[in-house]
């Protein structure tokens, strides 16, 4: 699972096991053998030194000894206590069981501790309990934590890590201690170990969980939210199928739990989702242009946007939509603006069209006159109304931006920049003009 935020069930579980075989432990901490500094050998205990190490403690253990750590202004601690290598050779999973003492505070959501392994060159998170929250205070709480080796090869030499993660820096003081500590091998067990998906990202407030799966047929499963913004709803298509889709009523991130359960075995996962607002392109409006240069009309909106490149086009700026622009060349051409939110892009085309509008001027006839055209705002129309009975102009879009019946000879109009086509009806049949208003 490509980790953005690991959030994952805090509790602790007892699992039925049988034919299990001791490989480590149990370890009492007794004595100070835990190794520190930034590296150490594969056969001890090690508590690396980056930050403060998981360290021995003679006293306060559930036996005597433990090992742990405890502070404050913890500036965001974390760090591992690793095990020496075991040989699980033949096994197809192990359970680790331990002690397990930390500290709560109700505004400390994020102290935890998680648990994974070094196998294959690669480390590879436990299929339960692989993280416990500091939901509650605990004092010698036993939890089990098992690894499924199924999928693995070499299991001759397998690192096991105790991670503990303070998420705040605050006066309050983070504890916690580990004792106790006991790896086994386990045979004869079924083991849930459900897959809810790689973390993603949604460009809209739909998701179904596609790629989700159980480890057994014959296992029920359920979908909860774990998370969500504050007053967010999430409505389930099906919340007992692991591929079920979800609508939320809310934009941002939430992260959701997938638990399999199958006779006596539970396991859970879960991905974590931000659904982001989509933008919305608008590129403008499409029009013909006397000459080679112009602007552009994007709608930024609330994003960032950019113009795609267009050959024989120079852009003043790409990221302007309003942006200034030369063709070096008539004719139509295709213009994109393309809008991001970093995740989510949208893009839209206009049309410009690069016109010499030799064929567009003034217009002085026995039947109509037309002045002046182009204009810069106001345009005259002098139709012969013993030819013509109506008048109609239409925009590039087909829209009827004026209608009228002739009644008196000469028209003023006020139209906005733009392209217009201009129709007369009467006794002469249908007229067709061009009118441009730069």
């Amino acid at each position: 699972m490509k980790e953005i935020k690991i959030i994952l069930i805090a509790l602790c579980l007892f699992v039925t096991t049988i034919n299990a075989q001791t490989l480590l432990g149990p370890e009492t901490f007794d004595s100070d053998f835990i190794i520190h500094g930034s590296s150490a050998s594969t056969s001890v205990w090690f508590g690396p030194d980056y930050h403060s190490p998981i360290d021995y403690n003679a006293t306060g253990g559930c036996t005597g000894g433990y090992a742990g750590y405890q502070g404050s202004w913890n500036n965001y601690w974390m760090n591992f206590l690793r095990t020496p290598a075991i040989d699980c050779s033949g096994l197809d999973s192990v359970k680790l069981t331990f002690d397990l003492s930390n500290s709560y505070f109700s505004n400390h959501a994020n102290d935890k501790v998680y648990f994974n392994m070094w196998i294959d060159g690669g480390y590879e998170d436990a299929v339960t309990n692989q993280t416990i929250y500091f939901d509650q205070v605990r004092n010698c709480v036993t939890c089990e934590i098992i690894y499924d080796l199924t999928p693995y090869t070499d299991k001759t030499a397998i690192l096991f890590y105790l991670n503990a993660y303070c998420g705040y820096n605050d006066s309050q003081t983070y504890f916690v201690g580990f004792d106790n500590i006991e790896i086994s091998g386990i045979g004869g067990e079924t083991i849930c170990n459900p897959f809810a998906g790689n973390d993603t990202i949604n460009c809209s407030i739909d998701h179904c969980f596609n790629n989700a799966s159980l480890s057994d047929t014959n296992s029920t499963c359920t979908w909860s939210t774990y998370s969500s913004p504050l007053g967010a709803i999430v409505n389930y298509s099906d919340i007992n199928n692991p591929n079920t889709c979800i609508t939320v009523n809310a934009f941002g991130q939430y992260e959701f739990i997938l638990t399999e359960t199958n006779g006596t075995c539970t396991g859970t996962d879960t991905i974590n989702i931000e659904f982001f607002e989509p933008p919305n392109s608008y590129a403008g409006p499409s029009k013909l242009v006397c000459g080679y240069e112009t602007d552009l009309e994007a709608d930024s909106g609330f994003f960032q946007g950019y113009w795609l490149p267009v050959n024989g086009i120079s852009f003043t700026d790409t990221t302007n939509p309003h942006t200034h622009i030369i063709s070096d060349h008539y004719g139509t051409d295709i213009f994109t603006w393309v809008e991001s939110n970093q995740y989510c892009e949208d893009s839209s085309c206009v049309n410009i069209t690069f016109d010499n509008c030799s064929n567009i001027e003034n217009v002085i006839t026995n039947d109509i006159n037309i002045f002046p055209n182009p204009s810069s705002g106001v345009i005259n129309i002098t139709p012969n109304k013993e030819l013509f009975s109506s008048i109609n102009i239409f925009d590039v879009y087909g829209h009827n931006v004026f209608s009228a019946i002739l009644q008196k000879e000469n028209i003023s109009l006020n139209l906005d920049k733009g392209i217009y086509a201009l129709v007369l009806s009467g006794k002469r049949g249908i007229t067709r003009k061009l009118l441009i208003v730069q």
